[in-house]
């Protein structure tokens, strides 16, 4: 196979990989058709891409967390979506300077020497930028599919593995009370019986998950409706169960309220 068939195939290959990693999260999206049909009037047009613009505003603000990914395949995916939508509003660019073209012929937007000379210089900077960094950013796509086959990841699968590997990062201020274990439990994911327990001083916080994880510190009280928010009770702000062990670990630094330095 020479360079340039080599070269085909790649990208074929990278084009397949994004598809199907695409494929594989679009649930329930509606029809092509359904989509033309709402499109009919100006202002569901502009409800439409303004929607899309404010999803796309949000998700890059969560992408500013340094949690926004764990491993190779949550970065695969995130940039599968990402180039995607990048292929999408670069589209979306053409297809709304076309309308523009087509009302100015039809006569209801104003055809000035301005906007003609403004929209071809347009039109040419939209057709340069389609598929640009397409082929570049798809090769690091399929890099990652390629590093999450030959070295998959290795986060907790349930509580169980969550709390040990989380007192593993907080170091010895924590420890795991398995006094309680019940591996009859493990299979509900949610609970085992065991107990994250961290040392701040003189005072003990035991991490535990309901529904989000909190900490609770030990006051000698039964009545959980006596504890206070930010004294003895910090909730952690984080609900998935299998979070990242040191993401955890940081957010017990930093919720419990103490001048916690493990």
């Amino acid at each position: 196979m020479d360079d340039e068939a080599e070269g085909m195939q790649a990208e074929i290959d990278i084009e397949v990989a994004i598809q199907a990693e695409l494929d594989r999260h679009k649930q329930d999206i509606g029809d092509d058709d359904t989509a033309a049909e709402r499109g009919q009037h100006p202002e569901i047009t502009a409800e439409l891409l303004f929607a899309a613009a404010g999803a796309a505003k949000e998700a890059q603000e969560v992408l500013n967390s340094p949690w926004a990914v764990y491993q190779a395949r949550d970065a695969q995916t995130a940039l599968a979506a990402a180039l995607d939508l990048l292929m999408t509003a670069q589209g979306i660019v053409g297809d709304v300077l076309g309308d523009v073209e087509v009302a100015r012929r039809r006569g209801d937007i104003p055809d000035t020497d301005g906007l003609a000379n403004t929209m071809r210089t347009a039109r040419e900077a939209a057709e340069h930028l389609h598929g640009a960094g397409r082929y570049e950013i798809g090769a690091v796509v399929e890099a990652l599919a390629t590093a999450e086959r030959h070295f998959p990841g290795r986060l907790p699968r349930d509580y169980h593995e969550t709390v040990h590997a989380t007192a593993e990062a907080l170091g010895d201020a924590a420890w795991v009370n398995t006094q309680h274990h019940d591996a009859s439990l493990d299979a509900t994911e949610t609970s085992c019986g065991c107990a994250l327990v961290v040392t701040v001083g003189e005072a003990t916080w035991y991490v535990n998950w309901n529904d989000d994880w909190g900490a609770i510190l030990e006051t000698g009280r039964t009545d959980s409706h006596s504890l206070t928010e930010g004294v003895d009770f910090a909730n952690l702000g984080m609900w998935p169960l299998n979070l990242h062990p040191q993401q955890l670990a940081e957010a017990i630094r930093r919720r419990i309220p103490s001048a916690y330095t493990a």
